[in-house]
């Protein structure tokens, strides 16, 4: 942080030299952190997130006069669920916008409960140099007001909005047209979900060709996982910005290429083209002039591209750094081969081929033999025949390489010698910054050199920042309060036995979610005592997940969720990432005995910010499918219609105890207006037993 041109650490070296030892030794000054100079705490607690340095702002008022500093706000996200603060009212964030923020703010972004014409016109009058700025509209319902609004930041050069499914914006961005003629980076953040063979219903909740003519200076484009953004919106985009230098429809499915020649013939600053996850066709791809193009950076990753189009494509780009080409199965020797002898690899520096099982081995060994000296980044991850003995053999050509990336989740047949492979790491690759291994770790194998390996690793790889060892791909830890839903979930039992937790009981369930096929919940099941404990915050520190469940028959077992939740927040308040919390409540199955009414657990999870969720541990009704959305939440990803067709239970009826005929007592009939008397009750079953369905 730029604090003026004065030198905070060397105020730090003259007071430290002021100390002097007496005759007797003894220190006679000692530099605490109380006698260091407010530009000195000003630029450590630049260091500190913003909830850290509202958490310091109470140790005393001098700290908190520092904490107010303006230069600690330049950039702000008032996102809670993504590592932001959370404002509570609308008053609350006027308010800081003019104190707290005012002219230093620089970046930030607002969650759709914030997002109104009074707050917009504030943050235009109060932060003149506002220049980035993100609104997440993604879980709207409703938008507020925008007819009054006349005033919006006007040197934006930086927008990202994260549209709704639903809500159309069109409203909205009329009214900021005329304010974002400046902006150069825009980002549009869908709700992507992959369903294969279903026809839904599409909005188009944005226009994107009235948008287009509002930003003709725009230089980056990203469209992300938007439904309904097809190839005449990426025309639309090239006829007005000529100065476009990167475009990205990543999992733009309607995205098929047809516009793309046009494209280049257009843009012919564009360098960078991001189109994974898209239904490109080959032969709008191969009509595309790329020996004219400037196209540095390149990703097709799970595309459905013929190998004739690949060799066409790659044999004729000039100029190409970057590749991303995985997931492709047309992707074989013959098109690496082909580039290798009729391209110009000469300029690559980094190659992603994930999950790219039919390139051989073989093949690998002779491109990397040839161009590995000049790559700095190389992932080959994904594929099981892909084993350490490649990694071996091509390391000590790899001399460049920052980012390396290998290994696959799936179990394979030979093992992988951990330390053999981290010793040929650091002595070939001194430049190293990150290194991911994804092996299964069945496969893994440590000798007594392992920690000797990881040692060598760290003094000679000193640049290395990143050690990734994704091999139990997902884990989720999740807090849960109810022993009957956790058991239902793991171990699909159920009994009505009332058997009180004592402290905490552990469970693992291992799931699939979306793309994720290996994901590991760690789930806490919490007694009740634990509440008036000593040991709660340990419980719940670490947490992605906290459910909060409650016996809808039982009125006192929701009252205490208040006290739960307080002493919950109290902990979690400090964190730099705050875990996802749901209403829960249990024994949905027993409509007729409820107690607490809907309308008054809906409205406290609204009140509070949380999903609420009604489930039954008995017939299992939607005990899996939300543990399974809540952790697909956590991992950034949507669960698919047939996942979570996958996750919702299947009732069965079974045949129950029989009924003995003898065992059925007299009932009395009652009359109005005579007297009463016994009758004798005849079912009409036969006269020994009976079926009885059961729905369990």
């Amino acid at each position: 942080m730029d604090l003026g041109g004065v030198d905070v650490w060397g105020q730090i070296a003259l007071e430290t030299s002021q100390m002097y030892v007496s005759e007797g030794g003894a220190a006679k000054s000692r530099t605490t952190i109380e006698k260091l100079p407010d530009k000195v705490l000003l630029n450590v607690f630049c260091y500190l997130s913003h909830r850290e340095i509202c958490r310091v702002a109470r140790v005393c008022k001098r700290w908190r006069q520092i904490a107010y500093d303006t230069r600690l706000w330049k950039h702000v996200s008032l996102r809670p669920e993504v590592s932001g603060l959370h404002v509570s009212s609308l008053e609350n964030l006027l308010h800081l916008v003019s104190v707290r923020f005012g002219p230093s703010l620089r970046y930030i972004e607002l969650p759709i409960e914030l997002i109104t014409h009074t707050v917009l016109h504030e943050l235009a009058n109060k932060c003149p140099n506002l220049t980035h700025m993100l609104l997440d509209f993604s879980t709207a319902m409703q938008l507020h007001d925008f007819s009054e609004m006349q005033a919006f930041p006007t040197k934006l050069k930086y927008m990202c909005i994260c549209l709704s499914e639903v809500i159309f914006m069109e409203g909205f961005m009329r009214k900021i047209y005329n304010f974002i003629n400046g902006l150069e980076i825009l980002h549009l953040i869908g709700t992507y979900e992959k369903v294969e063979e279903e026809e839904e219903e599409i909005y188009e909740v944005i226009n994107v060709h009235k948008l287009k003519s509002a930003t003709p200076n725009l230089r980056v484009i990203n469209l992300y996982g938007i439904n309904f953004v097809d190839d005449s919106h990426i025309d639309a985009f090239s006829s007005n910005c000529i100065q476009l230098e990167c475009l990205a429809v990543n999992y733009c499915s309607k995205v098929t290429g047809s516009t793309m020649k046009t494209l280049f013939q257009r843009s012919r600053r564009l360098t960078c083209l991001l189109m994974q996850g898209t239904n490109l066709q080959s032969e709008y791809v191969m009509q595309v002039e790329w020996e004219k193009s400037s196209i540095q950076e390149l990703d097709i990753t799970a595309t459905d591209l013929s190998t004739e189009c690949l060799i066409d494509m790659l044999s004729r780009i000039p100029g190409l750094r970057f590749l991303s080409a995985g997931q492709l199965n047309n992707f074989n020797d013959n098109v690496l081969k082909a580039w290798t002898e009729l391209g110009n690899t000469r300029n690559l520096i980094a190659l992603d081929l994930d999950r790219s099982d039919n390139l051989s081995d073989d093949a690998l060994h002779k491109f990397l033999s040839r161009h590995g000296h000049q790559l700095y980044g190389l992932a080959l991850s994904g594929m099981p025949h892909i084993t350490d003995q490649l990694w071996q053999s091509v390391l000590p050509i790899l001399t460049n390489a920052k980012i390396l990336v290998m290994g696959t989740q799936e179990r394979l047949g030979v093992n992988i010698h951990v330390d053999q492979l981290m010793d040929g790491i650091a002595n070939s690759c001194p430049h190293l910054e990150r290194l991911e291994l994804r092996w299964d770790p069945e496969n893994l194998r440590f000798s007594d050199k392992s920690q000797k390996a990881i040692d060598i690793l760290r003094v000679k790889c000193i640049k290395m920042k990143c050690l990734s060892l994704r091999t139990i791909a997902n884990s989720s830890c999740i807090f849960v309060t109810s022993t009957s839903i956790v058991q239902k979930f793991c171990n699909n039992d159920f009994t009505r036995q009332y058997i009180p937790t004592a402290g905490i009981d552990f469970f693992l369930k291992n799931i699939s979610i979306g793309s994720y096929k290996n994901v590991n919940l760690h789930l806490w099941d919490v007694g009740g005592l634990a509440l008036h404990g000593n040991m709660l915050d340990k419980y719940v520190f670490g947490a992605h997940i906290i459910l909060l469940v409650y016996d809808v028959t039982n009125s006192s077992s929701f009252d205490i969720l208040d006290e739960w939740l307080s002493k919950i927040k109290s902990f979690i308040e400090a964190y730099d990432e705050i875990p996802l919390i749901a209403v829960v409540g249990n024994k949905c199955d027993m409509e007729h005995q409820r107690t607490v009414k809907r309308d008054r657990s809906h409205r406290f999870a609204a009140e509070n910010g949380y999903p609420y969720h009604d489930m039954s541990a008995r017939t299992g009704e939607a005990v899996s499918l939300c543990i399974a959305g809540l952790a697909a939440q956590v991992l950034g990803v949507r669960l698919t219609r047939t996942d979570q067709d996958f996750h919702k239970p299947i009732i069965i009826a079974e045949i129950g105890d029989t009924v003995d005929i003898n065992s059925i007592h007299k009932v009395v009939k009652r009359f109005p207006t005579k007297k009463q008397f016994p009758l004798a009750f005849h079912p009409r079953f036969p006269a020994s037993k009976s079926t009885v369905c059961a729905l369990q």
